[in-house]
């Protein structure tokens, strides 16, 4: 089946540690542009960080944000798919159980509900399944997600490519951390930057030697060449 496009997580893979765009980034996504790709960014952040990055880095306009939650169309165009009261609710069970538990400073959430990575995941997880709470608690190793748990980085781009007119088979997947393992998975090829988690790097079809930014767009480099070199 024919590569249409690349989905590609933000933090971690183009940027850097810091949080910071890597120019190299915004080469390789002129390289995939340049092959008639469509290019949608996939991510933990808030739609209106999402949909302004995707304008400032030449990505295309429809885009996936909170972690598969919701898709923008536009920035008026908003399509919201999960909701944020399973969230809020096992905020407040895992607060009440747990020292510490701290809201992180983000712009307005639709989905989910964002914490700072302040104690440690899986005593949060065990918490969340002792109360039967629904909702998945994500690290993209910059903050932790509360979401339903059937709400995920592949729900929300399934929505995307069908506004796009394209099959997931059609779409190679770019990311570096566990919320990116279900689109690794639901997209015909995938691609971890070096500096991914383990699970990451488990569930893709291949690892770029390089990191962040640069292994992005090592990661486009890639995706030429297999895809388009022999056609």
């Amino acid at each position: 089946m024919p590569i249409k496009a690349v989905a590609c997580d933000i933090d971690g893979t183009i940027t850097d540690q810091n949080s910071m765009l890597c120019p190299e980034a915004i080469n390789g996504i002129k390289m995939l542009k340049a092959m008639g790709l469509k290019v949608i960014f996939v991510s933990g952040r808030s739609i209106w960080e999402a949909y302004t990055l995707a304008d400032f880095c030449g990505a295309d306009k429809v885009v996936v944000a909170e972690n598969g939650g919701v898709v923008a169309k536009s920035p008026v165009d908003i399509v919201i798919l999960g909701d944020q009261e399973p969230p809020l609710k096992a905020y407040n069970v895992l607060a009440s159980k747990i020292d510490n538990v701290r809201l992180r400073r983000s712009f307005p959430r639709f989905t989910d509900v964002v914490l700072l990575r302040t104690f440690p995941k899986e005593v949060g997880r065990e918490i969340i399944r002792e109360h039967d709470l629904n909702v998945a608690l994500y690290d993209s190793k910059v903050s932790y997600h509360l979401t339903r748990s059937d709400i995920n980085k592949s729900v929300g781009l399934r929505k995307a490519a069908q506004i796009l007119g394209i099959d997931l088979k059609e779409i190679v997947s770019i990311g570096d951390s566990e919320t990116d393992v279900p689109m690794f998975k639901a997209c015909g090829y995938s691609i971890s930057v070096a500096n991914s988690e383990s699970d990451a790097k488990a569930n893709s079809s291949y690892t770029t030697l390089s990191r962040y930014g640069r292994g992005f767009e090592e990661a486009a480099a890639h995706v030429v060449d297999k895809f388009f070199k022999l056609q």
